[in-house]
């Protein structure tokens, strides 16, 4: 299964192969130094593209599929870029219209587990679907998963049975070397952070209570629900930031 990739993720992946693009079919690169490469990539952008309910933005699986396209429709190098630049503009477009769409952007940790990068990749897609009361669970999920890893990772010893996230970050930064440091403003920086920890905790009672974690009869409503995706994913990038 493709990894799911953030927005901006794929943006960089759509540039680089349409690049390779241009080059094989302007005189550059030999198809056969990189059509492997190509075809991994192509597979992850369709993968990608399809969770997110988006066509993919190039028709041409290997790139003698492509060769054999512009050898009939584009003859001159100047109509092949204007032809890849095209689609290439159409699907950047897209991409941006789905952030902005969002909210706050997806996260996209460096390196967490494989259920918390489905779980995210379940939660673009019900967003996407305009399902965010749904997607809440996800985020849950995910965020948890993700400060339970970073715990582990440094070694931190984490409370026995299934510690809220809440605690979870709470014990991360008693704990984690990188939230020990000095910086600027230390005290207005600990003030946002306890107001952060204030949202999750009413995340927990949210995911509890208002999604379909459980056989709820009232669900949160859509505002709402954006609000307490948006706040999980300004503490994913936040943790992610401060750790790296």
């Amino acid at each position: 299964m493709a990894q799911p990739l953030s927005v901006e993720q794929l943006k960089e992946l759509v540039q680089r192969q349409s690049n390779v693009i241009v080059t094989t079919g302007t005189g550059g690169s030999r198809i056969q130094d990189v059509d492997t490469d190509y075809q991994s990539s192509d597979r992850m952008l369709v993968a990608n593209f399809r969770r997110l309910r988006l066509e993919p933005p190039f028709p041409w699986r290997t790139l003698w599929e492509w060769h054999g396209f512009y050898s009939q429709n584009l003859g001159t190098y100047a109509s092949r870029r204007q032809h890849v630049g095209q689609l290439t503009r159409a699907a950047l477009d897209a991409l941006d219209a789905l952030a902005v769409n969002e909210g706050v952007a997806g996260p996209a940790p460096a390196s967490t587990s494989e259920v918390v990068r489905a779980a995210l990749g379940d939660a673009e897609v019900l967003i996407r679907e305009g399902r965010p009361s749904s997607a809440v669970d996800r985020v849950h999920t995910a965020l948890h998963g993700h400060l339970r890893a970073l715990c582990v990772a440094e070694s931190i010893t984490v409370p026995e049975g299934d510690p809220s996230i809440t605690v979870l970050l709470k014990v991360l930064r008693e704990n984690h070397p990188r939230f020990k440091e000095t910086v600027a403003f230390s005290d207005e920086a600990r003030r946002m952070i306890m107001s952060m920890s204030t949202a999750l905790d009413a995340l927990n009672t949210i995911r509890n209570h208002a999604s379909l974690a459980h056989a709820n009869e009232a669900l949160l409503g859509d505002p709402e629900a954006h609000l307490a995706i948006d706040s999980a994913r300004t503490v994913f990038r936040y943790v992610d930031a401060k750790v790296a």
